[in-house]
């Protein structure tokens, strides 16, 4: 069961280690690339944000002889220091089989002094803490906000949808397909982090045959130009041998998964403090 439930919540961390009104309001696509511009301008400004998290995930987890349906959801929160290149996250994730009782996940993410720590609670067992270098230049890929300059920056297509508000801020609705070079380069860096997770070997891993399909809508300030909220929906397909597991555990995983991420407190001061269980984690990762 504890091995399931890291191949579970490894599928849906990788993706992830990359979510009301009417739309009126269409901009050129001189106007858009200007807005583009400015957004990576204002946003690459900002030291420290917060943000909300909401994950759902179906799987459908392929056996010798049955297919199961797996469901996932997620709740979370976690606070970005660009400035000192920190990053803070509680996450709690529900896992639902048909036929079991649901198994709730707290998951917590640290990232200081150049280290990734994670700690899973696995129902019946104590907190294991585990923790991950990330190689120069690996802050980027891991900072949220980053990640949306990036994917903004290097879109393949972008889609002025109208505008829209977002906690009672008027916002630019765009839509993204991103560049599927940049969103592989970010899962291959994750799968690194991840890999010897409870024996998983995610070297073999191709991110080019394990993402199907991806897209992304970025809801955008009128007037500071900050992201606001972001939505991403993902189709994946993951095998066994992809995982590194065993014949027999499971021959391949369906999965369509959305996030969506809700930024908030732009510059407020942050304090990020490992806490003590973290400083004997165990070390995993290539």
């Amino acid at each position: 069961m504890k091995r399931f439930i890291a191949v579970v919540v490894t599928a849906c961390l990788v993706p992830l280690a990359l979510s009301v009104g009417c739309a009126n309001g269409e901009v050129s696509d001189s106007r858009l690339d200007k807005i583009v511009r400015e957004v990576v301008q204002a946003n690459a400004a900002i030291e420290t944000t917060a943000f909300d998290l909401t994950l759902d995930s179906i799987m459908e987890v392929q056996g010798d002889s049955d297919v199961s349906e797996v469901k996932v959801t997620g709740v979370g929160s976690g606070v970005v220091d660009s400035a000192n290149e920190t990053m803070h996250m509680t996450m709690t994730m529900v896992t639902a089989v048909p036929g079991q009782d649901a198994i709730e996940l707290p998951v917590e993410y640290y990232i200081v002094d150049g280290w990734m720590y994670m700690s899973m609670e696995v129902p019946g067992q104590s907190v294991q803490w585990m923790k991950m270098q990330m190689p120069d230049g690996m802050w980027e890929e891991q900072s949220q906000i980053q990640q949306q300059i990036d994917l903004i920056r290097d879109a393949e297509e972008l889609t002025h949808l109208g505008m829209q508000e977002v906690n009672g801020v008027q916002c630019h609705v765009v839509k993204i397909v991103p560049d599927m070079a940049s969103v592989q380069q970010m899962v291959s860096q994750a799968q690194g982090q991840m890999s010897g997770l409870e024996g998983l070997d995610l070297s073999t891993m191709d991110p080019g045959q394990m993402i199907q399909s991806m897209s992304m809508t970025q809801y955008i300030a009128e007037e500071s130009l900050l992201f606001m909220k972001t939505v991403q929906h993902m189709q994946l397909v993951i095998t066994s041998d992809q995982m590194g597991m065993p014949e027999g555990e499971f021959e391949r995983i369906t999965e369509e998964i959305s996030t969506t991420m809700v930024f908030r407190d732009f510059n407020e001061a942050a304090t990020i403090q490992l806490p003590q269980g973290a400083l004997a984690a165990t070390r995993i990762g290539l």
